[in-house]
C-alpha cells in the first residue's frame, strides 16, 4: 500500500486551484488569495486563503481491491468579523470536493465526500476559521 496523503494533497490543490470560472475560487474576483499546505503558510500571507492539512487515514478493502479510507481537513482563513465570507469560501469548498471524484495518482478510485464543518471564532482577534472535513475512499490501481 502507497502512503495516500501526498497524492490526495496534491489532486485537491490541483482541484481547488483549478476553480477559476465566475463564482470560483480564482475567479473574478477571487473568493480567496491563495492555496497551502497546512505546515507552509508565508509569513505574510493576506487572508482569505485555505490551507490543507491534516490528514487520517485507516484502510478501505473491497472484495477485490485494497485502498484507504482518509479524512482530509480543509481549513478556510478569514480575516472579518462574522462567517458570512468563510462561509462562501467553504460553500464553494463543498461544491467542488463534496460527493465527487479526485485524480489521485497510484489510484483508479478516489471518491470524496463531505463530511462535516465546524466554525471557530478566535475571541483575542479578528480572524475567522473554518475547519471542514471530507471523506476520501481510495481504491488502489
Amino acid at each position: 500500500m502507497i502512503d495516500a496523503a501526498n497524492p490526495v494533497q496534491a489532486a485537491i490543490y490541483a482541484a481547488l486551484t483549478a476553480d477559476t470560472g465566475a463564482g470560483g475560487l480564482f475567479g473574478t474576483p477571487a473568493l480567496i488569495n491563495g492555496v497551502f499546505d497546512a505546515a507552509g503558510v508565508p509569513e505574510a500571507q493576506a487572508m482569505p486563503y485555505v490551507t490543507i492539512g491534516y490528514f487520517d487515514s485507516g484502510p478501505f478493502r473491497t472484495f477485490a481491491k485494497n485502498g484507504e479510507d482518509l479524512q482530509a481537513t480543509l481549513h478556510v482563513w478569514t480575516r472579518t468579523r462574522g462567517f458570512k465570507s468563510g462561509n462562501a469560501i467553504g460553500g464553494r469548498l463543498k461544491a467542488l470536493l463534496g460527493d465527487n471524484s479526485l485524480t489521485v495518482a497510484g489510484y483508479s478510485l478516489a471518491r470524496s465526500t463531505f463530511l462535516r464543518s465546524n466554525n471557530v471564532p478566535d475571541p483575542q482577534t479578528d480572524v475567522e476559521h473554518i475547519v471542514i472535513t471530507f471523506r476520501i475512499l481510495l481504491g488502489e490501481t
